[in-house]
């Protein structure tokens, strides 16, 4: 049962043909485009919408044009400055330039800082492209991290215009994830993506990041997100549900140790050097010596940081014991790891 809300097309939608999901046969399809197969397109095109015949994707692929340019799944981003046309009504034009200028400055900075691109610089909307023209695994994350970013760089910015010129200024970010076409002569971002990007910056509070529900899923584990009632914007038929962004989650780090497989011998070898690394200066006949190069040997006294009870080679393994009694008899590695723990100064072998 549908209720009555926008749900954009999600990664890895349910099989549509063969076994293919539906976010499967886009990507091919986008892929022919770009390569010039329109028929191996269509094809695909075809099969999306027999499953599911109201997906705005697969109709945007079919009305793609021929020019130079490419298809691409994207992360949109939209900065939209609140109130300007009111801003420029209360102060000069020259303190207006100024301020727009710094805030635009704020916006390039932070989407360069995440590896985005500018696709419209026209007025104080500032569109960017995240997975072009350089794509990374985590594209959605950077474009929330940056919004996130140029929310508290404008804020900042509102405290110094407040003080210097009285009045206050701040910004809106929406992001959204879709298909757009990428005129790649002129620079510039079509499509009904960018256009729902735009859509849900204006649904973010001043000074706020506002993400749709396709970004949602990809980012819940990195942001903490706050629902917000569906809304109806401007050209879209339906409310579109969208979440705040609040703030950016703890992230734990994994550690890259890991067990050891297939390294048992190996294993075995450090285990036995270390026990024989540990064995006092005199032991089955052999003696070692511990100090600088050269001769006559210099013999060490005993300290606490030569102590074998006290090294560890290992902090998955426990501490090695000598591998010497106080009768003189060596232990194989294994007796020794399990040995009492005696000094060096009370061995006799």
């Amino acid at each position: 049962m549908s209720d009555g809300r926008v749900r954009q097309p999600t990664e890895g939608d349910g099989p549509a043909s063969g076994g293919t999901s539906i976010d499967e046969l886009l990507d091919q399809a986008v892929a022919a485009i770009n390569r010039g197969d329109r028929e191996a397109a269509t094809t695909l095109v075809g099969h999306v919408l027999a499953a599911d015949g109201a997906n705005t994707e697969a109709e945007d692929l079919l009305a793609a044009p021929g020019d130079p340019g490419e298809i691409r799944r994207l992360t949109i981003f939209f900065a939209d400055l609140v109130d300007s046309t009111v801003l420029s009504t209360r102060v000069e034009p020259e303190t207006y330039r100024l301020l727009v200028g710094r805030y635009r400055e704020l916006v390039l900075s932070a989407v360069q800082r995440y590896e985005g691109h500018i696709g419209n610089k026209a007025g104080d909307g500032l569109l960017a492209v995240f997975g072009y023209p350089i794509a990374h695994e985590d594209d959605v994350r950077r474009a929330v991290q940056a919004g996130l970013e140029i929310t508290r760089d404008v804020a900042r910015l509102s405290e110094q215009a407040k003080r210097r010129f009285g009045i206050e200024i701040s910004v809106r970010v929406g992001v959204h994830r879709g298909l757009v076409y990428l005129d790649t002569a002129q620079d510039e971002v079509y499509g009904l993506a960018a256009n729902l990007a735009a859509r849900v910056s204006s649904l973010a509070p001043p000074g706020a990041v506002v993400v749709s529900d396709t970004v949602e899923m990809l980012v819940r584990n990195d942001f903490e997100l706050q629902e917000r009632p569906a809304t109806p914007v401007k050209g879209v038929q339906e409310p579109v549900i969208h979440y705040r962004v609040l703030a950016e989650r703890a992230r734990v780090r994994k550690s890259a140790q890991g067990p050891l497989v297939g390294r048992d011998r190996e294993l075995a070898e450090l285990e036995k050097s270390w026990v024989q690394a540990a064995l006092p200066r005199w032991c089955c006949g052999v003696r070692r010596e511990l100090g600088s190069p050269g001769w006559p040997p210099r013999p060490l006294r005993w300290s606490r940081a030569l102590d074998p009870s006290r090294w560890s080679w290992s902090a998955r393994r426990s501490t090695p014991t000598p591998a010497c009694t106080r009768y003189g008899r060596c232990w194989s590695a294994a007796a020794a790891l399990t040995a009492p723990q005696t000094r060096p100064s009370d061995y006799s072998c």
